[in-house]
């Protein structure tokens, strides 16, 4: 949800939005599930009464900053880049990356020469597969709408209710359906241009309902039966996929009331692309 976000992308290449709007769209979303997140947290360590360590110092805050802040520039460039026009979001993607990759092999010296052609590769097969799926589901999105069944779909959706809130609520339902068992990424290639000519009969901006589609994927990412991210914590920690859903389910109370907010009240979505952009 918050920027840099690929999901995002996505949907600007299928929507035809500007994903300077959309990355700004998903920053007051973002910091509400950040803040929703850390009272549960709170919540739950107090509930237990885990192990509290000492507030850190000034000192020890400085530091901290110290050492994160070439990082951390690293949205501020993507970020700032896009929002003064200095370069597009494309181009603003391979700055960001070109300024990562000086830090990481120069400055900080993490990475040898060894893990940058490892990763090279990785991201040239990883971007092959995404190309591909772009690629086929470009193709789908032409066929869809050359046979008319997006305009049936949006004239059956009309049919139910022509209140905009009633047709998003009725997408949102289907979305997380959807997204138990779809990777947000296919969900959006084949879905968004279904979708799309329905949200602009009712009037809704495409700004909000690209951000609210996203989050609503990103939700379906941590739902059973098939949500991905459940099953990469099961790898990682070693836990029963059951124990996994049982521990997950209490935080997907947040992320739903932020899912519910930003449905109702399209101004926290859309308030900072209107101002910045």
């Amino acid at each position: 949800i918050f920027p840099p976000s690929i999901p995002m992308v996505v949907f600007s290449f299928v929507s035809g939005v500007s994903v300077g709007r959309l990355f700004l769209g998903g920053v007051i979303p973002a910091f509400l599930m950040t803040i929703t997140l850390m009272l549960m947290v709170g919540g739950y360590a107090k509930k237990y009464n885990y192990p509290r360590q000492p507030f850190p110092s000034w000192r020890v805050a400085f530091q901290s900053l110290k050492d994160a802040f070439l990082p951390l520039l690293t949205p501020v460039i993507l970020l700032g880049g896009i929002w003064l026009g200095i370069f597009t979001p494309t181009e603003a993607a391979a700055v960001a990356v070109t300024y990562a990759l000086i830090i990481g092999v120069f400055v900080l010296r993490e990475l040898s020469f060894k893990d940058v052609v490892r990763v090279f590769l990785e991201t040239a097969r990883e971007t092959s597969i995404i190309a591909f799926v772009v690629a086929a589901s470009a193709l789908y999105g032409w066929v869809l709408m050359r046979s008319g069944l997006t305009i049936r779909i949006a004239e059956g959706l009309l049919t139910v209710s022509k209140s905009p809130i009633v047709i998003l609520l009725i997408i949102n339902v289907f979305l997380l359906i959807v997204g138990c068992f779809l990777d947000s990424t296919v969900a959006i290639l084949i879905l968004g241009p279904i979708l799309l000519p329905v949200i602009m009969k009712v009037g809704l901006d495409p700004v909000h309902f690209g951000v609210v589609m996203v989050l609503n994927l990103m939700i379906g990412l941590l739902t059973p039966p098939f949500g991905i991210v459940l099953f990469v914590m099961c790898q990682i920690s070693g836990l029963k996929f059951e124990e996994v859903v049982k521990a997950t389910v209490p935080f997907l109370i947040p992320l739903f009331v932020v899912l519910i907010l930003i449905i109702f009240f399209p101004g926290i979505v859309t308030a900072l692309p209107n101002l910045l952009m």
